[in-house]
């Protein structure tokens, strides 16, 4: 659709027994002496489609488990990282404490 102004005009694509656009306003029945073939070839076409979307589906099936696996890798690591980390801040809070007792006689 094209715009100029404020009118809209419908433009109609036809498309010549070669299957190339012929630059037509829509006249004519579309059709052809191998519209048989043309369909047969969409029909092909199409099918390639169903099967190719049918291997796409498989594939995200597939990748749904491989990312749940990576998410309870990734979960487990990250416990293990934040039980060192707090055990290491903690065991330092206490060295820290340690020394500042000794520092002003305490202990």
């Amino acid at each position: 659709m094209s715009e100029s102004g404020n009118e809209k005009k419908l433009v109609y694509a036809e498309f010549g027994s070669g299957g190339g656009y012929t630059g037509g306003s829509g006249s004519g029945d579309g059709g052809g002496g191998d519209m048989e073939a043309r369909v047969a070839r969409l029909e092909s076409d199409v099918e390639n489609i169903r099967d190719n979307l049918a291997e796409v589906r498989q594939d995200v099936r597939e990748l749904r488990g491989d990312v749940k696996g990576v998410s309870t890798k990734t979960d487990t690591h990250f416990r293990w990282t934040i039980g060192i980390v707090l055990g290491t801040g903690a065991t330092l809070a206490a060295t820290l404490a340690g020394m500042i007792a000794k520092g002003f006689g305490w202990i």
